[in-house]
């Protein structure tokens, strides 16, 4: 599934409201214990486009918080929606 754009309406509403809206609306295209998607490709639009990259930061931040023995690595460029491992 790809989700193009402004998912997260936030110049129309506060952080929170969008998203209980954006729960509310995979909740509805899911089923419990069904996978409908391989995999979730979210593009950011211009009004959520800094939530995005603040969670991408804050990931790589973590990642390398966790794992302080490892060479550092090139910071990404993707936010994991689901993360396994990081």
């Amino acid at each position: 599934m790809i989700l193009n754009g402004d998912i997260l309406e936030l110049a129309l509403s506060t952080t929170e409201v969008s998203a209980m809206v954006f729960e509310r609306f995979m909740e509805l295209i899911t089923k419990d214990g069904e996978e409908l998607f391989g995999q979730i490709i979210y593009v950011p639009g211009n009004h959520d486009h800094h939530i995005w990259e603040h969670t991408r930061e804050t990931q790589y931040l973590g990642y390398n918080e966790r794992h302080p023995q490892q060479e550092l690595p090139a910071p990404w460029h993707k936010t994991e929606m689901f993360v396994e491992g990081l």
